[in-house]
């Protein structure tokens, strides 16, 4: 991976400046890829692979991992499935499936039951957020809220 390759060297360089900087892991864009129908995607692995690599480097070099840009969407289709532009996850959605419900006008996001997979895959969030910063969990449609376990136990009939 390049962050392997990199990030350590310009973690080292910052420091020996002493600017102070904000870092920021982006695991969305550089691991965009597409699909054998055309279709821009990106797979959930790779993207928790980057950012677990990024945390794991940052403590390394006795950094600290000030945010993460990633993008996502709780937008539920007319019968409340949700969008499949990216790849994996406990869904495990594979590249067939991606047309079922892909209506991104520009980047591939990481789907409801992705979003939730990333909360629950066990990283370290509380490194990255400062702990008056809350993770809200919220669905707004007839069914009512929806709990991380509902979500990953019953992810795979939602994509049908």
């Amino acid at each position: 991976m390049q962050i392997d390759d990199h990030l350590p060297e310009h973690i080292r360089a910052v420091q020996q400046s002493g600017h102070p900087v904000a870092w920021i892991c982006d695991p969305m864009h550089g691991n965009t890829q597409t699909s054998a129908s055309g279709l821009k995607t990106r797979h959930f692995n790779n993207i928790i692979s980057e950012l677990t690599s990024s945390l794991r480097i940052h403590t390394e070099c006795s950094s600290r991992l000030n945010g993460v840009s990633l993008e996502f969407t709780g937008e539920l289709n007319d019968e409340g499935y949700s969008v499949t532009e990216c790849l994996g996850g406990s869904m495990e959605l594979s590249e067939e499936e991606l047309e079922l419900r892909y209506q991104s006008f520009c980047d591939p996001r990481l789907n409801f039951e992705q979003s939730l997979d990333l909360i629950l895959t066990g990283l370290p969030v509380t490194q990255i957020l400062p702990s008056s910063c809350p993770i809200i969990l919220k669905r707004n449609d007839k069914q009512g809220p929806l709990t991380p376990m509902h979500s990953i136990s019953n992810s795979k009939s939602r994509i049908n």
